[in-house]
Formats: structure tokens, C-alpha cells, sequence
């Protein structure tokens, strides 16, 4: 019997917004991640749902970034423990274009991605969202 293999999902559809303009920073990139749920991810993936569906309400609003903070509050080090957890590797470049440390050598990295990244990476590793859908 195999083990269960990481899927590579395509970052084509990750976008920031700032002031209005919607940028797809990952595009050409990827992400892997270990498919699937542990019975201790139900919870997490509740209120990711949650989450998700008061982003979705506020998509567009010029202050969208601080709401999104607001809804995310004290989840991010839980989302990022989900996100850690999940990915296997990663080619994700910052702003300039220089790779960001893979995840599991540095999971600091998170703190320089915007929510919206996080997000992303959540919704993915959750099997949800454009990507995960196209691949699945």
C-alpha cells in the first residue's frame, strides 16, 4: 500500500488587492500540499468556511484589508499551524521576485505574506478554491 502523495496546485488565481488593483502575484507558480483532512482539522475547516464566506461579502471595498484583518484576528497562528502542516513545498516568490524560503525550513515566511496569501493557502489546502478545483 502507498503513502499518500502531496498534490502540486498551480497559484495562478492567489491575487492581492491593494487600493483597488488586483494583482495575481503567484502567477506561474505553485504550491504542494498534503491532500486530505485529519479529524482535528474539522474545526479549522468550520471556520475557514466561516471566514471565506464573510471575505467574500467584502470583497471589493476600499477597506477591505483592514475587515479581513478584523475577521481573521486571533485565527492567523491557527491558520498558519493548518498551513504548515499541509504544505510539502513551495515555489512562491516575493515582491522582487526572489524565492521565499521553503516552509518547513523557515515558517516565519508567513509574516511577510499578505492575509489574502494566507487565505489562499488555507483554502487550498482545504481542497477549496479555483486551483484546488481545477486539480482535483
Amino acid at each position: 500500500m502507498a503513502k499518500i502523495k502531496p498534490e502540486r496546485v498551480p497559484s495562478d488565481d492567489c491575487t492581492v488587492t491593494v487600493d483597488g488593483v488586483e494583482y495575481a502575484i503567484h502567477e506561474g507558480e505553485w504550491v504542494e500540499f498534503m491532500p486530505g483532512l485529519t479529524a482535528g482539522e474539522i474545526e479549522m475547516m468550520k471556520q475557514a468556511r466561516i471566514i471565506a464566506t464573510r471575505f467574500a461579502a467584502i470583497e471589493g471595498d476600499a477597506d477591505a484589508e483592514d475587515t479581513q484583518l478584523d475577521i481573521v484576528g486571533d485565527r492567523i497562528d491557527e491558520a498558519w499551524a493548518f498551513i504548515t502542516d499541509r504544505i510539502t513545498g513551495w515555489n512562491w516568490t516575493d515582491n522582487d521576485g526572489k524565492p521565499y524560503p521553503q516552509i518547513k525550513d523557515d515558517p516565519d515566511v508567513f509574516k511577510s505574506l499578505h492575509l489574502q496569501e494566507i487565505y489562499y493557502l488555507v483554502s487550498i489546502g482545504m481542497g477549496e478554491g479555483k486551483a484546488a478545483e481545477k486539480n482535483g
